[in-house]
């Protein structure tokens, strides 16, 4: 037995004789013992070190108390995990149990929280309750030839190095059902104490009988068997779960009205009588197991919310049952009272429960620990809801970011039976959690000083609301308008404020110092002042147009020249002057005050059939003695009948539907040797009679083409890396490629639509048959190919030869074999942003987004070469590199594919607080499964959420010629996924992520191959 933490037959002494002689390993006082824990794989390598207090030895050789609590319930009401069936023998008890202990080691848990008095029973000896009915049968019969379930789990657990705590209903009586009641006291065990009092139990109308916490007597009972649990075993501690007054029912009274009359004079309410009948319960349990040893732990898990937010009462942002006003728990009076080692709220919703969301209320109870150190943050998880969770890798998205919270020590899962069968693979999900160790240090200071880093105080905004993100120092106390706030373990906090029109006003205290902070809504007050820009020299700066110019006779030309103000400025061509008008006059300061001047001119008419050069614009200004000249645009006169070939000279030359239009609305981008007639050219674009503008720069001027093409014949090869559909005539003529409703359409442009030959497909990776059809516009054709599977389409391009064209597409193949799976693979990783192009700022304002993009970019790029792809670094350090460049390494090089990096953000009007996990974007049809790869595997490397894959228009993954996707790897404005990324080990994780990705994707084409060869 114990007392006062030293065995109470021996003096300190006599122990280490004793010690000495039968050899155990006991460590002396202020030792320090250096442990192997067994791992979940079995290798069980963890090494920690113990650390003792003067005078008290350790229990027993158990982990390093820093380690991350992984624990698990083990429920013995109503024989949910133990004992299976009520009345097994000794041996089949001892078997269960140790199936259960051994399943803990195996997957990882280090304690376990054993419910050894379910209902005013036990499932051990005890003087003071009855042997449980879910144990014998019959409450109050013997143990099974003496075996005591608890005293056999604490050493067999211990033995794996896996602590036990005590679980304790302190005040159910019985387990009835409002339909099938048990409220009989006669059906007790006559040793049961509530049979023995029945003045001490109340009958409610959920079926069940319940000890008066208002009796003294009652109070003294229950912490006289906390007492006898710890004193007579060898357990590490004892914890309440949320069942103190009963779960209200509609219309239902629990009838304590006597005791209320009796001892509630002190109170305002019965409720807060009814509180303070639970506080000195917990308050007597804690020191009771105190004075058995201070190495003992107390805990209580709590219903999930204390209480709902009223806008006064500092409650969580939920609305559910509260425990504080529907089972009179007061958590936090525990808490400061200091009568708690942990507690462990029961946490068993998803991020997705509207009414009580898990980020939501995790970041609530961590903000409530915040100052009270000395009690654990240890969170019930609902493993046994996995298979009810939309998200299958829910749970494990729960771990990772509860553990990003100051105050996390660890977690408890209530669902053995689920983690037992592997319910969706719950058994897996949990040994890859637990994979590695962790200590939860203590929290020290790391000299942040405090700043909210976005928005900024003092910006003005539009909308409803705005998030905040900032930093504080953790080890000092940190509250926003009085109340404590959630922070990570570095000191980032995050927090969403509703906006009223004006002045928003809220005070941060962080170490006893206020600092204001305020929001504007509303739109900020323009500047009174107007500021002309001044020229450095009497100068023509710009003038337009200065690209070159063709078109018909009587098109107009609109002229603008910036030159320094009250100038005479003019524009000349083929002999004819206009003078150009000043729009802006800005008041005479300066001598070269900038001034725009407009005008415009007219083509004369052209001489039918033929292009007529008409020279260049020269536009002058003169002021004074000073002037300036500049040459502008060449232009020609297209005269009736005539056009302009011309050829595309460069791969990947846009050729855009409107002048103004975006990329992404654009035809498929042309090719070397397409060919056409330009009808004008204006803005650096040749209109081409396809319809299409073709960007001049990619481009050269040939012989105009007489009449349409005629397409003579097609044949179709699929080779090892391409189908190529071959067709003859049609030389150089305008394509274009798009998919749309599970078909490619292939657009012919120029052509006899009335000779289009027969296209018949042979056997091939991607599409089962074809049709065609005329186009509205004139002289173009549609082929139209259904897909077999609209992800397994990994790209296509054209490309032109002497007797006609060619379109290729991609062919499916998968990863090589071996131990290099991606040999021979190039791959271009491209870190998001870089050098003067930050991104976006973390929470810490210290790390930009660039600087994330590039950590995991550099841990891929390793990650890949090992598996033996050939990895290109759009770069390699932080150096600037614009959208163009990159584009035209794209196109240089025609890798497998393109991985885009970067991190996520949100718009201030947006709650940042409740936006997390990975997106994967794509806009080329080619990266759709690359991203979905992607975005599965980050989910399951991180252990975040996975957004639905989203087609976007971004640069890096609009080519059309091999799979490229952006991986948004999580949100920056989420504080939590942010301090993740702080650690090198997420960085490698989210890099090998990345790759496993790729292979997952090779690996999916192999699966696609054998399934397409099986239903050809």
């Amino acid at each position: 037995m114990r007392k006062n933490g030293r065995l109470t037959f021996f003096g300190w002494f006599a122990k280490i004789t004793v010690i000495l002689v039968i050899g155990f390993a006991m460590t002396l006082v202020c030792c320090a013992a250096v442990l192997t824990r067994p791992s979940a794989s079995g290798d069980r390598g963890y090494s920690g070190i113990l650390r003792i207090p003067e005078y008290d030895p350790p229990l027993s050789g158990l982990p390093n108390p820093d380690s991350e609590v992984r624990g698990v319930w083990i429920a013995s009401v109503l024989n949910i995990n133990f004992p299976s069936a009520a009345g097994l023998s000794a041996n089949e008890l001892r078997t269960e149990l140790d199936t259960i202990v051994e399943n803990c080691a195996d997957v990882g848990f280090n304690a376990i929280y054993f419910q050894v008095r379910p209902s005013a029973d036990s499932l051990c000896k005890s003087k003071y309750f009855p042997v449980s009915e879910f144990l014998t049968g019959i409450q109050g019969s013997e143990l099974p030839d003496d075996f005591d379930p608890f005293e056999y789990i604490i050493k067999k657990a211990h033995s794996l190095d896996i602590k036990v705590h005590a679980w304790v209903n302190p005040y159910r009586v019985t387990t009835g059902t409002a339909e099938e009641p048990q409220h009989d006291i006669n059906a007790l065990s006559l040793s049961s104490p509530a049979r023995m009092n029945p003045e001490w139990v109340v009958a409610y109308d959920d079926g069940r009988l319940y000890f008066n916490p208002g009796i003294p007597e009652v109070r003294e009972l229950i912490a006289a068997g906390v007492r006898e649990l710890t004193e007579n075993y060898n357990c590490d501690g004892v914890v309440f779960d949320d069942y103190f007054y009963p779960y209200p029912v509609k219309d239902a009274v629990f009838d304590d009205a006597a005791q209320y009359e009796q001892y509630g004079g002190g109170f305002d309410s019965l409720a807060d009588w009814r509180r303070d009948n639970v506080n000195q319960t917990v308050k007597a349990c804690y020191e009771a197991v105190k004075d058995v040893s201070s190495y003992l732990e107390f805990g209580i898990a709590p219903f999930g919310i204390w209480q709902n937010n009223d806008g006064t009462n500092g409650g969580s942002d939920t609305n559910g049952l509260s425990s504080y006003r529907d089972i009179y728990c007061d958590t936090l009076a525990w808490v400061r009272g200091g009568y708690v080692d942990y507690v462990a709220p029961q946490l068993y919703w998803a991020f997705s429960t509207s009414v009580a969301r898990f980020d939501v209320l995790s970041r609530w109870w961590n903000a409530q620990l915040d100052g009270y150190e000395n009690v654990k943050l240890l969170i019930s998880h609902g493993a046994y809801r996995i298979s009810d969770w939309t998200d299958s890798n829910e749970l494990a998205q729960q771990i990772a970011f509860a553990r990003s919270l100051k105050n996390y020590r660890g977690g408890i899962m209530y669902g053995y039976a689920s983690i037992a069968a592997n319910e969706r693979l719950c058994w897996d999900l949990l040994i890859n959690s637990y994979r590695e160790p962790l200590l939860c240090d203590p929290v020290v200071s790391n000299g942040a000083t405090f700043e909210v880093v976005s928005p900024k105080s003092g910006t003005y905004l539009t909308g409803n609301g705005t998030y905040v993100i900032g930093n504080s120092d953790p080890a000092l106390p940190l509250l926003l308008d009085g109340q404590p706030i959630s922070r990570t373990r570095s000191g980032l906090f995050s927090a969403y404020f509703l906006l009223k029109n004006g002045v928003n006003t809220h005070v941060f205290t962080h170490n006893g110092t206020d600092y204001e902070y305020v929001i504007n809504c509303g739109v900020k007050p323009a500047s009174t002042e107007n500021t002309y820009a001044q020229l450095s020299e009497f100068k023509i700066v710009s003038a337009s147009p200065a690209l070159d110019i063709a078109n018909a006779g009587g098109t107009v030309i609109n002229l603008s020249v910036t030159a320094p103000s009250r100038s005479a400025v003019s524009a000349t061509l083929n002999g004819k002057t206009v003078n150009l008008t000043a729009t802006i006059k800005p008041p005479n300061q300066g001598n070269y005050m900038s001034e725009t001047y407009t005008g415009s001119l007219t083509i004369p008419a052209g001489s039918s059939g033929k292009v007529t050069d008409l020279g260049s614009i020269v536009f002058k200004a003169k002021r004074g003695k000073e002037s300036d000249e500049f040459t502008g645009a060449r232009v020609r006169v297209i005269g009736s009948g005539a056009a302009i070939g011309v050829r595309v000279v460069k791969d990947e030359t846009e050729l855009k539907v409107a002048e103004n239009s975006w990329y992404y609305d654009d035809y498929t981008p042309a090719m070397a040797g397409m060919t056409d007639n330009a009808v004008s050219l204006s803005n650096g674009y040749y209109r081409l009679r396809m319809g299409g503008y073709l960007t001049a720069s990619g481009c050269e001027e040939t012989e105009p083409l007489n009449g349409i093409s005629t397409v003579t014949g097609f044949d179709c090869d699929v080779g090892s890396r391409y189908t190529a559909m071959r067709f003859t005539g049609g030389i150089g003529i305008p394509l274009n490629g798009y998919i749309e409703d599970g078909r490619f359409i292939l657009t012919l442009y120029n052509v006899d639509t009335d000779n289009i030959p027969n296209i018949e497909l042979p056997p091939n990776p991607f599409f089962t048959a074809v049709e065609g059809s005329k186009s509205r516009k004139a002289n173009s054709y549609y082929l139209k190919f259904t897909l077999k599977d609209l992800k397994n389409f990994y790209g296509f391009e054209f490309g032109y030869h002497d007797t006609g064209f060619t379109v290729s597409f991609l062919n499916p193949s998968g990863n090589a074999a071996g131990l290099r799976p991606l040999d021979g693979r190039v791959i271009i990783v491209d870190a998001g942003h870089g050098g003067i192009d930050p991104g976006a700022l973390g929470p810490d304002g210290r790390r930009h987004e660039k600087d994330m993009n590039l950590d995991i970019a550099l841990a891929a790029a390793e990650y890949l070469s090992k598996l033996g792809a050939d990895v290109i670094l759009t770069r390699n350090d932080d150096s600037t590199m614009s959208i163009y460049p990159r584009l035209e390494l794209l196109e240089a090089t025609i890798p497998d594919l393109c991985v885009s990096i970067h991190q996520n953000s949100l718009e201030y009007t947006s709650d940042a607080t409740r936006v997390r996990g990975v997106v994967s974007l794509y806009f080329a049809d080619s990266g759709y499964m690359l991203a979905d790869t992607l975005g599965e595997s980050l989910s399951r490397g991180l252990d975040r959420l996975e957004r639905s894959v989203a087609r976007q228009r971004l640069a890096m993954v609009r080519n059309v010629r091999f799979p490229s996707a952006l991986v948004e790897v999580g949100f920056i404005t989420c504080v939590e996924e942010y301090e993740q990324m702080l650690s090198q080990k997420n960085i490698e994780a989210a890099g090998r992520a990345i790759a496993d990705g790729i292979v997952e994707f090779y690996r999916a084409q192999e699966k696609y191959i054998s399934a397409d060869a099986a239903g050809n």
